[in-house]
């Protein structure tokens, strides 16, 4: 703490938002890692869209069947039910012990 500062962080803890505008745009010219940000956002775009395909092509028809046949929903159910208060944090690394951290882990 210096009084003619006041308090401000080292900037390598907390750069000003100036850097961080700057460094925005930088990357956004530039790239990152050979790649540009529009790539990382569209294969990031891609990941959610495929993530979300794939949940609703399992979730939407076995949600029909547990509505409509008691023989689904007694065997579905309990598992729903288990997994409806794991909060989704918790089953990070669990997704990453089973599926990996490339992208198959990344889409689950």
């Amino acid at each position: 703490y210096t009084p003619d500062l006041g308090m401000q962080m080292n900037p390598i803890w907390l750069p000003s938002p100036e850097k961080v505008v700057e460094r925005f745009f930088e990357i956004s010219r530039e790239g990152y890692q050979n790649f540009s940000l529009w790539e990382h956002l569209g294969w990031s775009l891609i990941r959610v869209i495929v993530g979300f395909i794939l949940g609703a092509l399992v979730g939407i028809p076995l949600g029909y069947a547990m509505g409509l046949s008691g023989w689904f929903r007694g065997w579905f159910d309990p598992i729903v039910e288990f997994m409806r208060p794991v909060p989704p944090l918790a089953l990070i690394p669990l997704v990453i012990i089973w599926f990996g951290i490339w992208e198959t882990g990344k889409i689950v």
